[in-house]
């Protein structure tokens, strides 16, 4: 036992060493792939990137219009192998001496046809982009570097999807829109989607699939589209485990735990991941003119704020084939986590002339809590005919969410000094009861048909205290809680048809969803409110796969946005008096 301990521990160390190694230099290569005969750029076409005897140690896809970018922390000779669909393969060498960090290597022109490289060994089992008729799927099984990275990392390389600098996501230019696990939603995604993905090690997952125009299959919300993280679910027979860590530069760590096992007819997997982020002060200035005010009319404000947290990561799957044809399964996942974070900011208000008229100091500090806990059995029915399926669901969502706020005002001129604290804690649990039937009628026809029913139900309860300086204490302060009880039911009804003809593909399909709120809003006086909607949504996509990879699409569908609890909590959030937010739970 001893022996397994130190072993285990030398592991585990080897891994934070391996992970806490800094490059000495970053080089930064960027090129073009294009048609050697139109010389027009290749999108999504694979870059991969080989270094001696490590093999292929990056592999990365084109943009839209062929560009692509990359680093190596390292000097040395690499080659560069690009594949595409119905071309050659091309082949470029570079050799970094530490000279140049940035290298251009210019236009990589490729021809059509099928060549094999002899020089260079590397088999492409799987294309890292394909398209399909209504989405673009991203291997990650194939990217190398999904072994020792996060999914919001990964998202970075995924087409049509952008992550920008404060890690916001958005899918097309926009940020309405959807993320599933295994084409399932989860409360988690929908409010806090950046820690969650941050937590999810990479090499839990088999594809990333960005559904640009959902069929009439999937829910109608989200107006930018879907994004759809299928995990890996290897089952093997026996017992298979691994055990990683690492750290960052900001003084961050991670470890994570993954174990999966089939025995005769019951198989399982199980994966949990701990992260502890921390972000360094940061140092703000704006300035801001307010046209309407000649008393105000400029307001500068500057400050810091930093925080730090942590975030866990917890899913698993289970299983059970009762027989050939029948097959049970579990499946659950969870995320908790929070942060601390503190700063100052320092408001100074000048009117038309220039002249002082404003001048206070806002020390803030805010504790958050939050996370999801989610869990689905399936009952699927398989017939001899291939992939014609039965299936019925249940899934249960539950979604706490806490704060604690307080901040303090230090007036200099022409304000007041007063204390302030605020607590929220909201909540939010979902049912899902679904079936969902699939037929493959012929090669060329196939129908699909479901119906789900979804209950909502949040709650929102609030307390806001102000400290009385002349007696060193603090109060409630009654007239400005805002707490609310709200219920939605969703009720959906789908059918889909496919036409496959060659190289031709015709997929329509028709949704119908009703809606009910029912809501309490609690403060001075209680107000509830109820309203009933009903949309039918048309979903069309006609389609032509082309020469070269290429693929023709036209589409037609229309998408809700639906106002979550999020978006409805009255709760007042006036941590910053110049910057107040709260929920309106009148939206339609």
């Amino acid at each position: 036992m001893r022996k397994f301990i130190l072993i285990f521990t030398l592991i585990l160390f080897s891994g934070v060493v391996l992970h806490a190694q800094a490059p000495v230099n970053k080089f930064l290569i960027k090129g073009m792939i294009a048609d050697s005969t139109s010389g027009k750029g290749l999108p999504y076409a694979t870059i991969s990137i080989q270094s001696g005897a490590q093999g292929v140690i990056k592999r990365l896809a084109s943009d839209t219009n062929g560009k692509f970018d990359f680093t190596l922390n390292a000097p040395g000779k690499y080659n560069i192998i690009v594949q595409s669909i119905g071309y050659e393969n091309g082949h470029k060498e570079v050799n970094l001496d530490g000279k140049k960090t940035n290298i251009d290597l210019g236009v990589i022109k490729v021809s059509e046809g099928i060549q094999k490289i002899d020089e260079v060994a590397i088999v492409a089992k799987k294309p890292l982009v394909r398209t399909e008729v209504d989405k673009i799927i991203y291997s990650t099984e194939v990217d190398p570097e999904a072994k020792t990275s996060n999914a919001l990392e990964m998202l970075r390389k995924v087409p049509l999807v952008t992550v920008d600098g404060e890690d916001n996501i958005q899918v097309k230019g926009t940020s309405n829109f959807k993320i599933l696990i295994n084409g399932k939603s989860s409360s988690m995604m929908s409010q806090n989607p950046k820690d969650v993905l941050r937590s999810l090690p990479a090499s839990t997952i088999k594809d990333i699939e960005v559904v640009t125009n959902p069929s009439s299959k999937y829910e109608a919300e989200g107006a930018g589209g879907i994004i759809n993280i299928i995990t890996t679910k290897k089952q093997i027979d026996g017992f298979m485990g691994r055990v990683n860590a690492g750290v960052d530069s900001r003084g961050g760590y991670n470890a994570g735990l993954y174990a999966t096992s089939k025995i005769n007819k019951f198989g399982f997997s199980f994966n949990y991941n701990f992260n502890k982020f921390r972000q360094p002060e940061s140092e703000s200035l704006s300035t801001r003119e307010n046209f309407l005010s000649s008393t105000n009319r400029y307001t500068k404000t500057e400050g810091f704020n930093k925080y730090n947290g942590n975030a866990s990561f917890l899913m698993g799957e289970a299983s059970y084939e009762i027989d050939s044809l029948n097959l049970v399964s579990l499946s659950f996942w969870g995320y908790m986590g929070g942060y601390d974070s503190n700063g100052e900011m320092v408001t100074r208000d000048f009117d038309i002339n220039n002249t002082l008229t404003r001048h206070f100091l806002n020390k803030t500090t805010m504790n958050m809590d939050y996370g999801s806990i989610s869990g689905n059995i399936d009952y699927q029915r398989t017939f001899k005919k291939p992939d014609k399926t039965f299936t019925i669901s249940y899934k249960l969502d539950r979604s706490p969410r806490n704060s604690d706020n307080e901040n303090d005002v230090d007036a200099f001129l022409n304000y007041t000094d007063y204390r302030q604290r605020s607590s929220n804690d909201a909540s939010g649990t979902e049912h899902t009861f679904q079936v969902d039937y699939y037929d493959p009628l012929t090669k060329m026809h196939q129908i699909e048909s479901g119906l789900k029913y979804i209950l909502r139900q949040n709650v929102s309860n609030s307390d806001i205290l102000r400290y009385d300086f002349e007696n060193w204490t603090w109060y409630s302060d009654k007239s400005r809680i805002n707490d609310m009880d709200y219920d939605q039911h969703i009720f959906g009804l789908y059918l889909g048809y496919v036409l496959k003809y060659k190289k031709i593909s015709l997929k329509s399909g028709l949704r119908a969803e009703g809606t009910i709120n029912d809501g309490l809003y609690k403060s001075t006086e209680n107000v509830s409110f109820t309203n009933k909607m009903f949309n039918v949504i048309p979903y069309l996509t006609l389609s032509k796969n082309m020469d070269k990879g290429q693929n023709m699409k036209f589409s037609y569908t229309q998408r809700l946005s639906r106002p979550g609890i999020w978006y409805l909590n009255p709760y007042v959030n006036d941590l910053d008096p110049l910057n107040i937010s709260y929920g309106n739970p009148k939206l339609d």
